[in-house]
């Protein structure tokens, strides 16, 4: 036998498959600014009508991941706010990089720095990282961001792939350029060193002198 379904069940299941996918606030009726417990409520009312043992309109099943998703994200803070920002579901691998309004070569704003922040720390490199002897993760991050800037001299490109993360410049050695630019750092920290050393004879040499002068007095005059 047929299973029947009402026409109000039938176009709430179709309501929610018309809209974006990407679409959550609209998916669950609610504004930008709902709290929590708007959220909670809003999804609350949409799941009585579209859960399958509800409703049986075949459709209602793949409607009902639809709100249970955008629930999932909206209810996360962290998943939200990255939500906010690029304007569609932050975990669906099927969207190009350049989505966020970056390039899929560059950094014009799809990948941010904390993406290789994160998988510095978790690489097996530690300190020294995949481009020889480093200071830490933070030079090696001002290094990549800045490296179309001057720093590493040409145009920077860097990808994905199944062999992992690659740096294509124009010209220029990447790896040449990171050692080359931390042998500057190096020279710039013993430089500084040196001139704090510096200052500090320049401070203690008088007050050892105004010490030692009494000693002297008496060894050499009686």
């Amino acid at each position: 036998m047929a299973t029947t379904y009402t026409s109000e069940q039938e176009k709430v299941a179709l309501e929610i498959l018309s809209k974006d996918k990407h679409a959550f606030y609209e998916i669950l009726k609610v504004e930008k600014t709902a709290s929590d417990s708007e959220i909670k409520k809003a999804y609350r009312r949409l799941a009585i009508k579209l859960h399958p043992d509800k409703n049986p309109h075949p459709k209602a099943s793949e409607a009902f991941k639809i709100i249970n998703r955008a629930f999932e994200v909206l209810s996360d803070n962290n998943k939200r706010h990255v939500y906010d920002r690029i304007g569609r579901d932050p975990d669906d691998r099927s969207m190009p990089s350049h989505a966020d309004g970056g390039s899929a070569s560059g950094f014009g704003g799809g990948v941010q720095p904390e993406f290789f922040r994160q998988r510095y720390q978790a690489s097996p490199f530690g300190n020294a990282g995949p481009f020889g002897n480093a200071g830490g993760p933070e030079d090696i991050f001002d290094f990549l961001f800045n490296m179309n800037n001057g720093a590493g001299g040409g145009a920077t490109a860097f990808t994905f792939g199944p062999n992992g993360f690659r740096a294509y410049s124009n010209g220029t050695n990447p790896r040449a350029a990171f050692q080359r630019r931390n042998r500057q750092q190096q020279a710039r920290r013993a430089h500084d060193d040196e001139t704090r050393y510096q200052e500090i004879l320049r401070v203690l040499l008088p007050l050892l002198f105004f010490f030692l002068l009494p000693v002297l007095e008496r060894l050499f005059f009686g």
